[in-house]
């Protein structure tokens, strides 16, 4: 979670919209020009809250110096609740040069986002699906991980003995050094989980939307969960 370094040919405005289209939880702190200035046609001024609206959860303007824990407390707190994504905090540039005292919270604290629940018949149908295939996969994504699921991934997939990939940019998800881990799919993945994917049957995707990284399988069977 953070700001990431400029790269050469892509904008700041790029990568929140690559964020928000990957679910990313990002807070950026932007500056705007001082208060005083504001609204007056200042050099190079544009309304950034209109600017960054449309590829952001939400964003905020920081009001007043002593305010400015509150919003980036509320920031994290907002880029992390429920379908996650980027959030952006701008700052007028006088602001920083104020001194207020102000209380912080104790590390934590953040919500508990509710996992879906799936109910008896379509457990069923899953069971059966996998009992009947040839080539099943596990096929994981950022839900897991952003909600801890890593260890209940890996009872699951020892129970069943299934080989576990994962999508594009969470190959953190699981141990490196797992015997059923085959690693990231896509042209940055792994070749061999790619060649799994592609191999199988039977697909049981959990927390993934399959992004377009992940998509080029065609198995006779997928199930989101």
């Amino acid at each position: 979670m953070g700001v990431s370094p400029r790269r050469q040919g892509c904008s700041s405005v790029d990568r929140l919209a690559q964020a928000k289209l990957a679910y990313a939880p990002v807070v950026v702190l932007t500056g705007l020009p001082a208060t005083e200035h504001l609204g007056r046609d200042t050099f190079q001024e544009i309304d950034q809250h209109v600017l960054f609206q449309p590829m952001t959860k939400r964003t905020f303007s920081v009001p007043r110096p002593e305010r400015i824990p509150e919003f980036i407390l509320e920031a994290f707190r907002v880029t992390n609740a429920g379908p996650r994504g980027p959030v952006v905090v701008n700052i007028p540039r006088d602001l920083f040069n104020h001194e207020s005292d102000v209380t912080l919270p104790a590390p934590g604290g953040q919500p508990v986002v509710a996992s879906g629940a799936v109910d008896g018949a379509t457990l069923e149908h899953i069971k059966a699906l996998l009992l009947a295939s040839r080539a099943p996969v596990i096929h994981a994504g950022a839900g897991v991980k952003w909600g801890c699921g890593t260890a209940n991934l890996l009872k699951l997939a020892e129970a069943l003995q299934l080989p576990i990939t994962t999508s594009a940019g969470h190959g953190d998800l699981a141990p490196v050094d797992h015997p059923l881990y085959a690693g990231a799919v896509a042209p940055r993945g792994n070749s061999v989980a790619s060649w799994l994917t592609r191999e199988a049957d039977v697909i049981l995707a959990l927390g993934t939307r399959l992004g377009f990284n992940t998509t080029f399988f065609a198995p006779l069977h997928t199930l989101l969960c």
